[in-house]
């Protein structure tokens, strides 16, 4: 006599307990996404199929339960299910990639915002270091007549900025943008004429500081430690570089370390940019800062 087929909630329940006992600190969350991925569905509509608590495929409880082991090993997430939310995007991610974080979304609405408040035709951004290309397609998609590039050194990160623009050609088409990438040395990259708008995401940690997770080692060394004492040589170059090749009036917007604020107002003003200003994160920690270059007029009352 065959066993009664399981359950969708005890499939969760079972799911979430297993992830707990791997010391996964948001266990629940992670057990239904990944059901919802084993199941080829998504969160919201998982939470509908719950209320009916039908039985489970088996070939949907051998997916999740293939998921949960490499969870358990402290896989990514995201490294499972291939996808990394960013603002209303899908972005394809693996190794070899940095992983979008949440906290990079607020340094996108800051140049969402800033794009905006300019006239199609002066949209012309850089995201260096664009790892999956998130901020880029972001603001590409998000602020019609937008014209976003790339730079991305590592090859690996380049193949995965060139797919998700593929995937999201159909986004960037709609709202009359183009998006990108190039793979090349951030600092050593001059665009044909000055840009708008320069983001960076760049390599910033203090390796002394980093702390030792799995997660986090699975992302790739190059995309996460900016060398020096501080942490702070590879940033306060590429600010450096970006005064360069700003338009005046234009605009620069760097992620960095919570204890690395100070440090990055110094950068900023070294490199000549006004109105300098540390935004903070969802936790309330200095997440990144913003700058503008001076306006044509600054320079001649200068002299």
């Amino acid at each position: 006599m065959s066993a009664d087929p399981l359950r969708a909630r005890q499939i969760l329940t079972s799911a979430a307990a297993r992830l707990y006992r791997a010391d996964i600190e948001a266990a629940d969350a992670e057990a239904r996404l990944l059901l919802a991925w084993a199941w080829g569905s998504d969160v919201k509509d998982l939470s509908l199929t719950l209320l009916s608590d039908p039985a489970v495929p088996a070939d949907v409880v051998h997916r999740l339960e293939d998921a949960l082991t490499r969870r358990s090993e402290r896989v990514p997430l995201q490294h499972i299910t291939g996808q990394a939310p960013f603002r209303h995007l899908d972005l394809a991610v693996g190794p070899g990639v940095f992983i979008p974080r949440p906290e990079t979304e607020l340094l996108a609405q800051w140049g969402i915002d800033f794009l905006r408040s300019r006239p199609r035709g002066s949209r012309q951004v850089l995201d260096l270091c664009t790892g999956t290309s998130a901020l880029a397609l972001s603001l590409a998609t998000e602020v019609g007549g937008t014209s976003a590039t790339g730079i991305e050194l590592s090859p690996t990160a380049y193949r995965w900025a060139q797919k998700n623009i593929e995937n999201h050609a159909r986004a960037l088409s709609r709202c009359g943008s183009q998006c990108t990438v190039t793979q090349g040395d951030a600092l050593q990259f001059f665009p044909n004429c000055p840009v708008d708008l320069v983001v960076s995401n760049p390599p910033y940690v203090d390796r002394a500081r980093q702390p030792k997770l799995p997660e986090v080692e699975a992302d790739p060394e190059i995309a996460l430690y900016g060398g020096g004492e501080d942490g702070m040589e590879f940033p306060r170059a590429l600010i450096a570089h970006a005064a360069r090749i700003i338009v005046p009036g234009g605009a620069l917007a760097v992620e960095h370390a919570e204890y690395q604020g100070q440090q990055m107002r110094d950068a900023f003003a070294n490199a000549g940019f006004e109105r300098v200003e540390v935004h903070r994160d969802y936790t309330g920690r200095e997440r990144f800062t913003t700058g503008f270059t001076p306006h044509e007029e600054t320079h001649v009352a200068a002299l």
